[in-house]
């Protein structure tokens, strides 16, 4: 994965990573990724780290999905040429599935000892097309999105609405092994 951003000709947040995940039977599976950050700022800084991330999650028998999840594993930071934050969350969170839809629910608790929230919805219409929406707390933000899934291809479209920031377009392409 990849997440870029900034404004051109002045500064780039850059992270790239890539993950691998294991079942470990039928109902855990655990998943790691390594991180690297780059911060540019031109005619300033161009410092970058390494971190690195873990999840777990547990399929429970009524068919939902619970999870917990930590980023910048021991708190890496870009040194002291920079004062640069490397964000580290402790998330745990839940799905539950009904008939062509899926509940999702998370807390999150982040180096910065902000506590916030976020709440989601993926309506299936049909196999391949799913409708999403959700909202966060702390800052209050909300999203909608529209997901193709076909085969072992995922792409997603999405936008989030922030209230000082605007709209912000996202999009995803996935292929799981």
């Amino acid at each position: 994965g990849m997440v870029r951003h900034g404004l051109s000709g002045a500064y780039s947040d850059t992270r790239g990573g890539l993950s691998y995940a294991k079942p470990f039977g039928h109902r855990l599976s655990v998943g790691l990724t390594a991180n690297y950050h780059q911060l540019y700022i031109p005619a300033y800084v161009n410092v970058s780290a390494v971190s690195m991330d873990v999840g777990i999650q547990c399929h429970l028998p009524d068919g939902s999905v619970a999870g917990v999840y930590y980023t910048n594993l021991g708190g890496v930071t870009y040194g002291g040429e920079v004062y640069g934050v490397i964000p580290s969350f402790l998330k745990a969170g839940l799905s539950y599935p009904l008939p062509n839809v899926v509940v999702v629910a998370e807390m999150a608790y982040s180096n910065m000892h902000r506590l916030s929230g976020h709440f989601g919805i993926d309506y299936g219409l049909g196999d391949i097309v799913h409708l999403r929406g959700g909202v966060s707390l702390n800052p209050l933000r909300q999203y909608a999105g529209l997901g193709i899934c076909w085969q072992q291809f995922i792409l997603d479209a999405a936008a989030t609405f922030h209230p000082q920031l605007g709209t912000s377009p996202q999009i995803g392409v996935c292929y799981a092994f």
